[in-house]
């Protein structure tokens, strides 16, 4: 739509003529066309934490490049991390605590402020609850 909408614009400038697409009218057409055209967006199914178990139950077996994979996955998945924000991490983004890890990012994609955040990832209570659910 907007191709031909930018053609026709482009053949009347060059004939001296005023441009079609600056009317109002020739706007809205173009408006309801895309409005009209338009495909809903085709969202993708979130991943499930049985997935995400099942996938880290698999790398944590390898070595330890698949090890650092499950690390990534698990700290993403359960600390709602973007990519962005797994990629920036450094041996000082971590403080390891008997009850949690915390995380702090120095920036992030909605820090308007450039202050970084801290993120907080719970430990399982027992080591038998994280076995059941490596085996799940």
């Amino acid at each position: 739509m907007n191709s031909a909408v930018y053609g026709v614009s482009w053949v009347h400038k060059k004939s001296g003529y005023q441009e079609p697409s600056k009317y109002p009218v020739v706007k809205q057409v173009v408006d309801a066309a895309r409005r009209i055209l338009a495909r809903p967006a085709e969202r993708k199914e979130p991943l499930s934490s049985v997935l995400v178990r099942k996938v880290i139950g698999r790398l944590e077996k390898g070595n330890l490049g698949d090890l650092q994979r499950a690390a990534l996955f698990s700290l993403g998945f359960f600390g709602f991390l973007r990519w962005d924000d797994l990629r920036h991490f450094s041996v000082d983004s971590f403080y390891f605590a008997d009850s949690h890890v915390a995380i702090f990012l120095e920036k992030r994609k909605n820090d308007q402020f450039r202050e970084g955040s801290w993120v907080f990832v719970a430990r399982c209570s027992t080591l038998a609850q994280s076995k059941s659910l490596r085996n799940s």
